[in-house]
């Protein structure tokens, strides 16, 4: 997938998701933090179980 794909993809997934306004708010967290997804990725599970996690997307819809 191209960058401006991903970007445009990206996007509306922000915007069907969180809506405009949220997905705004997010973008300008993330820019402002210094955020390091792959960072956040890797210790985002630490200590929960497969059952947890599970749990945790179902109660989401996921």
């Amino acid at each position: 997938m191209s960058e401006t794909l991903l970007r445009a993809e990206g996007m509306r997934l922000l915007r069907d998701n969180l809506g405009l306004v949220d997905s705004e708010a997010f973008i300008n967290l993330v820019l402002k933090d210094h955020f390091d997804y792959t960072q956040w990725q890797e210790t985002l599970w630490d200590g929960k179980s497969i059952d947890v996690i599970s749990e945790l997307a179902q109660k989401k819809g996921l």
